[in-house]
Order: structure tokens, then C-alpha cells, then sequence
């Protein structure tokens, strides 16, 4: 493919971001992409990367004054955006990837806008991770997020903070760290009497919890007789250093604390040679390039709760993830660190669960497959400005009767949802998602084994999700409670729910037992509503959607019902309008469906 990759840093002697985004672009060549890098900031890269990359950069020039001090900025976003698409629109692209969220990530969604292409989002950190206080970075990011094909982030928190500010099932969501090069020899040689920790980046300011970490070595200072120091690598603002430099006089860690200032990438590794521990207090990482590189060395670290490395050590290696900020905490978590017996065999233990999710081969094995699934989300030709959904309950190879759709069936009927632009989603997914326009809800009654053995793989292969409506009394049982069915079933049993669950499926409730709520008395119907929804909490978390059995209701059950669920689907009852209809959802069957779609 021939890709437009944009972002704001880019080379091997500057930040953390910029030699990521160099090694990326080195990963898309090898994959055999051709790429155009963008710069979507008002600045050039170094030499040394323009020599190697075709690369777009602003000679614009537009000073900041006069009476709207960040007029530039719109005008520079506007003349830059313009330009950079005269300068290729004779050129022919396939793909934009924005490097990076916020400002770089809008700015690549108006230019997948104007060639008419998918946009991939790659999240990196920092410009999702502060868009929960700050609003125009989020209307930014909400922007881009909801013109992106595919979204892929560094971490799983990541990816959960871009859904929170804009959700769509259409949309392929994937985490993908950057590959780690596995130390060739450990280095873990804490000296009883003198530790040195060591912390970086290009650009050092608060997101790295220095203060915290400066006021954490003050508490270390007066709870141990070790001789414990600290040094900061990285270029400091003027004013923060200021403020720095007090507290560490004021704290008296003069001869403890020294911050060395900016270093050159091999200078950078030449330091941390010399350190004893890494010390990461980020309040929010998605994957620290400091931190990789530390490891690759064979030498131990600590870190804050946030990032791929900590998702991935956090369950296991409790002593090595920081659990708060307060630095009486950090210190105490050091401190255990620093006098844990058998260190060098629990970071080996540590190094060799990293090198399981950071295989280089692996990644770009992964990447290679995101990139070839990409596909451009467009508006198809229902009207779907109602809900619509559809119900089955079991798959088997041949059969076709009441409850029964024939395997072939099922699968051809999700090839062509796919092949229509649209996506099968579960209940939750559908009504927390901003887009619904090419949503179809995909549920299933009773909840049967073949559930798990046929239609997960199949949704799977297509990255589509369902609701499964079960009764709680008859997880894995058999469906002796149904006299008219002369077929011997077996129900989904727990452990099989839960890996339902964990694929992105939506566990709903079908009551207690099967029996039609209209023919039961008050406390009969508190019961197959209320007992069925704390048993299935009890195991499965929150539950949000209820099924009628038999589609059997009236008003006076819809309002108990909505009472304790946030949506209730029927059969042939009921409606589709949004807010209107939220208790008593129609759903199509195959057919009906097939007919809409082959339209």
C-alpha cells in the first residue's frame, strides 16, 4: 500500500515519540508499504531522517501577537492542511496513519477526509490519556476517533479511555506494544550500600511525576541508611526547573537529586549503564520508550500502574508496579523492592513474561494483518435510523426448524452482513455507540452450546459480537424444561459463557427458568426477573439486557423489567424506535433480514 503516515516527531537523536515513529515507519517498509511521512506541526525533522524517508514538511511561516495570541495556530493548522494537499493529491494513497492522537490525530483525519481514504489512529499516550479534563483536546480526539477505520493503541487503557470518548463496534480496536529487544544478560546487582535510580525522556515535565518522585527520595533519605540518589535525564521548561531546583533545596537533596539536563540518545544509554533501578511515577504512559530501552539492558525497574508493561506484569510481579502516587508509598515501595531476596531470578521471571507479548516477529506479523483488513466505513442503504436486530437460538450443522439455523446458513448471512458494510454487535455495544447507523444487534435466545462450538469463531473471524440470553438455572444443563423440543441440547456451561465474555460477547439475562413471565404470579415474576439477574451478576459482572421468554409481556412486566434493565427484547411484539421502544425490542428473524440486505 502506498500510506500517508503523519505525526509531529520523527527521527532517531531527538524524543521517545520520534524514534518510535522512525522505527514504525522502518516496520511498514519491511512489511513493503511505501509511505510519504507528514509533519502535521509547524517544525522539520533531522537531517538524518530526510535523507533516508520521503518526507512533507511547512515552510509556512506565521508569527504569534496581536489581539488573538493562538490565532497562528488556526492559521497555521488551515495553511499547512491546505498546502500539504496540493503538494500530493497528484500522488496516489491508500491509508493515512496518524502517529499519535490530539492535534496530529485531527490533523490526519481532515487529510483522510480530502483523499477520500481510511484513517488508522495509532494512540501513543499523553493526547488521550489528558482528555479527560481537557475539552478541546477531546473534541479533537472525538473527531478523529469517529472518522478512524481502525484504532490501535499501546495499551489496553488506552484503547478503553479513546472508547470513552467515542465508541463505535464498526471501528477494529486493537492494542499493540512496540517490540522490546530481550537483554542478552541481566544486569540486577543492587549494592547493599549505595543505590542509584534513574528516570528520562526527551522532554521532562510533571506527566512524569517528578515531584512526587523528588519528594519520594526525601522520605527514602529518612527511612533507610542506604545512600539512595536520584537522576533525571531530560530538557526541563525554565520555570519548572525553577520550581525543581526549590523543592530540592527545600528538602535538603542537594548531594541526593541531580538533574542532568538533555542528552543525545547514545549519552541517554550511556546513563542508564550506570543506574541500579528505572523509576517510572507517570501518571498515564501507553508505552514508555525509556522504559524499553532500560529493559533491553537486563537491568531492573518499578513502575507506576499505567502502560502496556505494567498491564502485563501488574497481576503477576506486585512488588515492581507502583499502586499510588504518594511519595511515602513510592518510598516504601523502593524500599521493599531494593531488600526482595532472589531479585535477579524475579526479574528473569519478569523479562521473559515481557518478551512473551513484545516479540518483534510477532508484532509485525499483527501489524501486517491489521493492515490488510482495513476497510473504509461507509453508510449502506438501509434505513437504519431504528434498531434493528436479530434473534437466533442454536446453530447445527443441517438442521433447519424453529430453533435450529444450519451452519452454512449462518455463516453465509454474516459474509453478507460484512459484505454490506454493516456490523453485528451485542446490545451493550450497540447503545453505547455514538454511530449506529450500520449496526444490526445480533442476539441469541437460551443460550446453547453450539454457540460457543460455530458462531463465536465465525463472528470472531469478522470481529463482530452478540448478546447470548440465558436463563440462570440452566447454565450446563440440557433443555429438558422443553417438552416441545424433541432434540437433546446441552446449554452453554459457565466456564464456556465466560470465554463468550472475554471475546467481547454481551451476557444478557433469559429469567430464572424459561417459564413465560405471563403466567406467573407477582412473586414468581420479582423472582425470574430480580434472582436471575443477581445470580448472573454474581458471576459475570454487570448484566444490562433482558430477553422475554417466549416473547411473552404486557405493560405491567415491561415496567418491572425496566426497573432493573437497561433494555428488553421481544419477538414479534414490540417496536424499534430508540428510547421509545428500549423494553420492548422487535427482532427480525433470518429471513426477514436476508430479504433487507439483498436488496
Amino acid at each position: 500500500m502506498n500510506i500517508l503516515l503523519i505525526t509531529s516527531e520523527f527521527g532517531s537523536e531527538t524524543g521517545g515519540l520520534s524514534y518510535a515513529c522512525l522505527k514504525y515507519s522502518n516496520l511498514l517498509i519491511d512489511l513493503g508499504h511505501k509511505i510519504v511521512v507528514v509533519s502535521s506541526a509547524g517544525c522539520t525533522f533531522s537531517k538524518t531522517s530526510i535523507n533516508n524517508f520521503n518526507i512533507t514538511f511547512s515552510q509556512i511561516r506565521i508569527e504569534e501577537g496581536g489581539y488573538r495570541k493562538e490565532l497562528n495556530k488556526h492559521l497555521f493548522f488551515k495553511a499547512h492542511l491546505t498546502e500539504t494537499f496540493e503538494d500530493l493529491r497528484m500522488q496516489h494513497f491508500d491509508l493515512v496513519v496518524s502517529f499519535g492522537a490530539g492535534e496530529n490525530g485531527f490533523f490526519a483525519s481532515e487529510l483522510s477526509i480530502r483523499f477520500n481514504i481510511p484513517l488508522v489512529l495509532l494512540l501513543r499516550g499523553s493526547e488521550i490519556n489528558l482528555s479527560i479534563s481537557d475539552m478541546e483536546l477531546r473534541q479533537k480526539n472525538h473527531i478523529a476517533l469517529s472518522r478512524a477505520s481502525s484504532i490501535i493503541g499501546l495499551s489496553h487503557e488506552l484503547i478503553q479511555n479513546s472508547k470513552d470518548i467515542y465508541y463505535d463496534p464498526r471501528i477494529k480496536y486493537e492494542v499493540i506494544p512496540i517490540p522490546i529487544q530481550s537483554p542478552q544478560n541481566l544486569d540486577i546487582n543492587i549494592r547493599p550500600d549505595k543505590v542509584v535510580l534513574g528516570c528520562g525522556a526527551h522532554h521532562i515535565n510533571e506527566k512524569k511525576g517528578i515531584s512526587n518522585l523528588i519528594t519520594a527520595i526525601a522520605e527514602l533519605k529518612k527511612s533507610t541508611s542506604v545512600t539512595i540518589s536520584l537522576e533525571i535525564v531530560g530538557k526541563i521548561d525554565s520555570d519548572l526547573l525553577e520550581k525543581y531546583n526549590n523543592l530540592i533545596n527545600d528538602l535538603g537533596l542537594n548531594q541526593q537529586v541531580n538533574l542532568l539536563g538533555g542528552l543525545t540518545r547514545f549519552e541517554f544509554l550511556k546513563r542508564m549503564r550506570t543506574w541500579d533501578l528505572y523509576v517510572q511515577a507517570s501518571f498515564g504512559e501507553g508505552f514508555s520508550n525509556s522504559v524499553a530501552e532500560y529493559i533491553s539492558l537486563g537491568k531492573g525497574f518499578i513502575l507506576s500502574k499505567t502502560g502496556f508493561i505494567a498491564e502485563t506484569l501488574s497481576e503477576s510481579f506486585q512488588s515492581i508496579i507502583l499502586d499510588s502516587f504518594n511519595p511515602k508509598n513510592i518510598s516504601s515501595k523502593i524500599q521493599q523492592l531494593l531488600n526482595k531476596e532472589n531479585l535477579e531470578q524475579y526479574f528473569q521471571r519478569a523479562f521473559e513474561t515481557i518478551a512473551s507479548k513484545t516479540n518483534e516477529e510477532a508484532i509485525k506479523n499483527k501489524w501486517d494483518e491489521v493492515l490488510k483488513g482495513i476497510k473504509v466505513i461507509h453508510p449502506k442503504k438501509i434505513d437504519n435510523s431504528n434498531i434493528l436486530s436479530i434473534v437466533f437460538h442454536d446453530i447445527s450443522l443441517e438442521e433447519n426448524s424453529n430453533l435450529d439455523v444450519p451452519l452454512k446458513s449462518f455463516e453465509s448471512f454474516v459474509k453478507l452482513v460484512s459484505e454490506r458494510g454493516y456490523v453485528l454487535c451485542s446490545s451493550s455495544n450497540y447503545f453505547k455507540s455514538h454511530n449506529k447507523s450500520n449496526l444490526i444487534i445480533c442476539t441469541f435466545d437460551d443460550g446453547y452450546e453450539n454457540l460457543h462450538r460455530y458462531a463465536l469463531p465465525i463472528l470472531n473471524k469478522y470481529n463482530f459480537t452478540a448478546t447470548v440470553f440465558i436463563c440462570a438455572e440452566n447454565i450446563g444443563g440440557t433443555n429438558k424444561w422443553n417438552c416441545k423440543d424433541t432434540k437433546n441440547r446441552k446449554h452453554l456451561t459457565e466456564l464456556q459463557l465466560q470465554d463468550l465474555k472475554n471475546s467481547g460477547w454481551e451476557i444478557g439475562s433469559h429469567g430464572l427458568t424459561h417459564n413465560s413471565l405471563l403466567k406467573l404470579t407477582d412473586e414468581e415474576l420479582q423472582n425470574e426477573i430480580c434472582d436471575s439477574l443477581n445470580q448472573l451478576e454474581s458471576i459475570f459482572g454487570q448484566i444490562e439486557s433482558f430477553a422475554y421468554p417466549y416473547g411473552d409481556f404486557n405493560e405491567y412486566i415491561k415496567n418491572k423489567v425496566a426497573e432493573n434493565y437497561n433494555t428488553a427484547y421481544s419477538l414479534t411484539k414490540g417496536g424499534t424506535l430508540i428510547g421509545v421502544d428500549n423494553h420492548q425490542i422487535r427482532r427480525y428473524f433470518l429471513s426477514e433480514l436476508n430479504q433487507l440486505l439483498e436488496q
